[in-house]
């Protein structure tokens, strides 16, 4: 209760730091202006990316074990995403890890270790158009240091490629131990043999055939994200460029990790807001901008994950 509590209260103050700053008046005739024909264009690009990441999930089911069709992750995976947007505590990822996955026909566990290789790589990616943004458009900042940024991030990433295998293999056997161990609770044991399945599937995850598919899907599900951004930028008429919508969409998206409102209301509002800023634009349409882009992704996956769940009442078969 009382993190929902605080997750409104930072809701209000970032909406509010936003609106007292803002000419209601210009505001209007900002929306009045926009070229709406730029919204088909970031739908199409919104598509593109959510069906990458459904593509992705299956390729992480199937590298689990699981054998799953396309067409059955469509209606749990928009259905935890239209959750996440209507119910505190990103809700929808709890569901779709414990509710789900008797649909599905896989385990709790097998759910649970793809949403963490999702965000995991969600979290490379972003990383990494934040350092291409920053290449392109504010390459003063960091002029003298950005070679080194980018060989760090890869030297990262092979890490995580090269090392997870082994990493796995040292915590299997520290998990064979406590269950062999007759004196261990039976808490502990259970707890030892879901995280043996979680390391046994990160396993998996990192062969070069699963790892790569899923690493590439991840490339095209940020890039189409951010040619949402890039879309209604043009909408209003912004003298912008791609690397500009890398930044405001890593972001705005990495915003979200805080606590706030469901459908991350606030921060990611106030992301938006401050990116343009940074580029020289004026408050009032900085927070026409913040607000139209959350609208455009908030609401077209919140109507197709409600839709699909009323076409699809067993989901919640428990």
């Amino acid at each position: 209760m009382k993190k929902k509590i605080i997750g409104y209260l930072v809701s209000l103050l970032c909406l509010s730091i936003i609106i007292l700053n803002l000419n209601l008046e210009d505001v209007f005739n900002h929306l009045l202006r926009f070229n709406f024909k730029f919204i088909l264009y970031a739908l199409i690009s919104l598509s593109i990316g959510y069906f990458f990441r459904i593509v992705r999930w299956h390729k992480l089911l199937i590298a689990a074990g699981n054998k799953l069709i396309l067409n059955q992750c469509f209606t749990p995976f928009m259905a935890s995403v239209a959750l996440n947007n209507t119910l505190p505590l990103r809700a929808g990822d709890v569901i779709r890890v414990i509710v789900f996955p008797s649909l599905m026909s896989i385990t709790k566990t097998d759910s649970a270790s793809s949403l963490i290789a999702e965000r995991t790589f969600d979290l490379l990616i972003l990383l990494f158009l934040i350092l291409v943004g920053f290449s392109f458009d504010w390459s003063n900042i960091i002029e003298f240091h950005k070679l080194f940024v980018l060989i760090f991030f890869l030297i990262l990433l092979i890490m995580f490629f090269l090392g997870s295998t082994s990493i796995s293999r040292n915590i299997e056997t520290f998990l064979e131990k406590i269950k062999r161990n007759k004196n261990s609770p039976k808490i502990m044991i259970s707890l030892s043999e879901m995280l043996f399945q979680l390391t046994n599937n990160f396993k998996f995850f990192s062969k070069k055939n699963n790892f790569f598919p899923a690493l590439i899907s991840s490339v095209f599900i940020w890039v189409a994200e951010s040619f949402v951004f890039y879309f209604i930028m043009l909408g209003f008429n912004f003298d912008a460029n791609i690397s500009s919508a890398f930044l405001v969409m890593a972001f705005s998206t990495l915003s979200t990790l805080i606590p706030s409102s469901p459908g991350y209301f606030g921060p990611f509002h106030l992301a938006a807001y401050t990116s343009l800023l940074m580029y020289g634009y004026d408050s009032d349409i900085s927070g026409s901008y913040a607000f139209f882009i959350h609208l455009i992704l908030w609401l077209p996956t919140t109507l197709v994950g409600i839709i699909a769940m009323l076409f699809n009442p067993r989901l919640f078969n428990y």
